[in-house]
């Protein structure tokens, strides 16, 4: 806070965009006193049929609220054939 850069700018002017885009997203947070953040996630060892590529999952909640889910294939590795 006392010495801000640019990238601080960047970054602050980066989540203005994002917040005013996505007003209508309607994001419910219950009301809670639990403010925890809790981090889920998973791992499909290379059992994709196609290509033997694992998907790893994860979820993170704010208290009860579920706030990201995201899914994604390996990006990179060794392709194992049979």
């Amino acid at each position: 806070m006392s010495s801000p850069t640019i990238d601080h700018w960047q970054g602050i002017t980066r989540i203005l965009r994002y917040l005013h885009g996505t007003t209508n997203f309607c994001l419910h947070i219950k009301p809670s006193t639990d403010l925890d953040i809790a981090r889920f996630s998973y791992a499909d060892w290379a059992t994709s049929i196609d290509d033997r590529k694992s998907i790893i999952r994860q979820c993170v909640f704010l208290g009860e609220t579920l706030i990201l889910w995201a899914s994604r294939k390996q990006k990179s590795g060794v392709t194992v054939k049979y």
